[in-house]
């Protein structure tokens, strides 16, 4: 029928399969955690500039405010209410605006991670 050394490398052959495949698998996780890790630290250094520069460009449209109004503490309530009517408009609207295209483009980047290992 069939000899036994035939089995034993087909199984040999099999088991080397199995573990280069295991090997390729946490290459290309290690290779997509790598990726989203960097993205996420670009955002987060993105987003410090973005709300530094955003930061002292209200204070100085607090300051001129209150200067135009001829008193210290208008220009900050007309800033600070708009930030809080911003801030509302954006929870109330959070799941269209925020959670709904964050979602997408997560899993448009994961499908894209498939399709590349694909090929």
């Amino acid at each position: 029928m069939t000899e036994p050394g035939k089995i034993e490398v087909l199984f040999s052959n099999l088991s080397a399969y199995i573990q280069t495949n295991i090997k390729l698998i946490k290459l290309q996780l290690i290779s997509k955690v790598a990726q989203i890790g960097s993205e996420i630290v670009g955002l987060i250094v993105m987003s410090m500039v973005l709300f530094l520069s955003l930061f002292f460009f209200s204070m100085g449209l607090c300051f001129y405010l209150s200067f135009r109004l001829n008193d210290p503490y208008s220009g900050f309530v007309i800033v600070g209410s708009f930030y809080l009517v911003l801030v509302l408009v954006l929870y109330l609207t959070r799941n269209a605006l925020i959670i709904q295209p964050l979602r997408n483009i997560f899993i448009t980047k994961m499908l894209n991670s498939v399709s590349d290992s694909d090929n």
